[in-house]
């Protein structure tokens, strides 16, 4: 592609010029051309040409680093500010106590941020100056920023105390550094493979106390997040197994029927209400997974806009309900990108969803497709409540409510939006908002890289769906109420069902009765678990031919890693729905017909 070559070179020969040298976090390939444009469009406005004096943007900008947890990002601003490349002049390069000094700087914890805001409202006399390197007052204001970053503390009173001391043209220019370097941390958390530059390893080579110091900060952050993630993940296992008991009576009474208008009523909101609980824990998990990189991608070519319209229709009756006009205005030509099809359909739902959220009854959702040289842009534009512009990165932070609510609208946990970004990110796309204010509706921008021709000559294959036929199946679950549940559901989708509360009787059951499908829970009691019972049936000449489904409320990535290295052949998370279930037996109903 002799275009897109073209551009590549011109790209790397502009931050070239600006940087001394072509970091890796800006290689660009034909697919990814159009992102790192737009990465390196935002790093010149928010970064290089951001008006802030060099020396502070670039410690402040090592500081974000410290927070991020990312060590190419870290490591690379901390290279820059010891005068690598021509991000700053040598003469105004810090020097190796200094760096030392900011490196050893304690993240904001709630007592650093009052000190810093106390701090900064108690030197108004400094205005519009930037506080001195190393100073009360710049320490005061890296807190407060970094506050901001990591969305902890009032952000109207940090911002505020931010404006008391420095005044309100240099708080617009922090804030348009953060905006920055909020999304170069997204890109770099999107590729960890990401290790170092040449220059990087020689300042490290160089300085070794830099590289150690580095190391231990990145080390505590690190630690920080693994006691986040084990008890995020046993928080999830927890509640899945009430949610999954809930979720099945909901998804029961909704199979078979009811008489009574006033329970079919009460089912209905019931099955609203579970499912949404259920959404909102695998959303509190996605997130998680996300932001340490532990999402496995399977890319394939798909063409965007038809998987937008299948997910369009699943949420047709909901719109139609609230008096959503929705219109998607596909693009001119038939193109594809290099996606994840479950996840690009999630950052639709996600978007689809805050849409139907924040918007306005009778109101209207349009939907255009735009293709450009080397990139797809899908614009999402909706009539609703709005925001102010200066939120327009706001609402992608975690747990943060972006737009005003109105009474009839709910809270949420407010990571949609963080989710559908991340996901944009790990396409090597982008995801955008922005509204003219409250009440004048916002725009929803999705970009991804198209995909090369050839990758476009290889659609991704779909299989058709299949009826049930009857199916012998066992069933190991020790959750009581679950696997009564999970007993109507199977026999109410006309399975031939043994069900049993351990890996041991289990083993026993599946011996004498041949089943053609196991389910089998994770965390079993006794001395063998699923994984231990999976591990024995694939040892098993006798039953190692049998499909096997772990049901279970461990699913981070490591845990289904770990559930298909002992042997099962899919996993299906808590809550577990009818249409989890019934994909399973028809896959295996249909590979049971193929072998016989």
């Amino acid at each position: 592609m002799p275009a897109t070559r073209q551009l590549i070179i011109e790209l790397e020969r502009d931050i070239q010029q600006r940087l001394g040298l072509v970091p890796a976090m800006y290689y660009a390939t034909p697919d990814t051309i159009g992102a790192v444009s737009a990465l390196w469009t935002m790093a010149c406005a928010g970064w290089l040409d951001n008006p802030l004096p060099s020396p502070f943007k670039q410690r402040l900008v090592v500081y974000l680093g410290l927070l991020s947890g990312s060590r190419y990002c870290l490591g690379r601003h901390v290279a820059w500010l010891r005068g690598s490349g021509r991000v700053l002049e040598p003469a105004l390069a810090a020097s190796s106590a200094q760096l030392l000094t900011l490196l050893q700087m304690p993240p904001p914890g709630d007592d650093e941020i009052r000190r810093a805001t106390e701090s900064l409202d108690a030197c108004v006399a400094q205005r519009a100056e930037i506080a001195a390197p190393g100073g009360q007052v710049e320490l005061a204001v890296f807190v407060a920023a970094g506050s901001l970053f990591l969305g902890k503390g009032n952000p109207a009173v940090l911002r505020a105390s931010i404006e008391r001391a420095s005044g309100p043209a240099r708080t617009a220019q922090i804030l348009l550094l953060l905006t920055w370097f909020q999304a170069e941390r997204q890109w770099l958390q999107a590729h960890p493979e990401l290790a170092g530059d040449e220059d990087m390893l020689a300042l490290f080579k160089r300085e070794p106390e830099v590289a150690q110091l580095l190391e231990a900060r990145l080390g505590q952050v690190e630690s920080r997040d693994r006691q986040r993630d084990k008890f995020i993940g046993v928080l999830s296992h927890e509640l899945r197994n009430p949610v999954a008991s809930i979720c099945a009576v909901s998804d029961m009474f909704q199979v078979i029927g009811i008489d009574d208008e006033r329970l079919r009523n009460a089912s209905n909101i019931l099955h609203r209400q579970t499912h949404a609980l259920g959404d909102m824990l695998d959303n509190l998990l996605e997130i998680s997974n996300l932001a340490f990189g532990k999402v496995a991608m399977a890319k394939v070519p798909l063409v965007p806009d038809e998987l937008l319209a299948s997910v369009l229709r699943r949420h047709e009756a909901k719109f139609n309900d609230q008096g959503i006009s929705v219109m998607h205005t596909p693009a001119e030509r038939r193109v594809y990108v290099m996606a994840d099809r479950t996840r690009l359909a999630q950052v639709f739902e996600q978007i689809l969803s805050n849409a139907h959220k924040f918007a306005h009854t009778p109101g209207s959702l349009q939907i255009v497709t735009q293709v450009e040289p080397a990139s797809l842009t899908i614009r999402f534009r909706d009539d609703g409540s709005g925001f102010a512009p200066d939120r327009a990165s706001a609402i992608f932070e975690p747990f943060s409510q972006g737009r005003p609510h109105t009474a009839q609208q709910t809270s949420g946990l407010g990571i949609g939006l963080t989710i559908a970004r991340m996901i944009a990110v790990l396409h090597d796309g982008a995801l955008e908002a922005a509204s003219a204010g409250p009440g004048s509706g916002a725009t929803f921008t999705l970009r991804l890289p198209l995909a090369s021709q050839d990758a476009g000559n290889k659609p991704e294959k779909k299989t058709a769906g299949r009826p049930v036929s009857r199916i012998r199946v066992l069933a190991i679950e020790d959750n009581k109420d679950f696997a009564q549940l999970f007993r109507h559901m199977l026999e109410i989708m006309g399975c031939e069902l043994d069900i049993t509360s351990d890996a041991r009787s289990g083993l026993k059951l599946a011996h004498e009765r041949l089943p053609e499908l196991i389910f089998c829970d994770i965390g079993l009691p006794g001395d063998m678990n699923g994984i231990d019972f999976a591990r024995a049936v694939r040892a098993d000449p006798e039953l190692a031919h049998i499909p096997l489904v772990a049901v279970s409320g461990y699913s981070s990535p490591e845990d289904r890693h770990k559930a298909m290295a002992a042997g099962f052949d899919r996993v299906c998370a808590k809550p577990v729905k009818f249409a989890d279930i019934s994909d399973a037996l028809s896959v295996y109903s249909t590979h049971r017909d193929t072998a016989g």
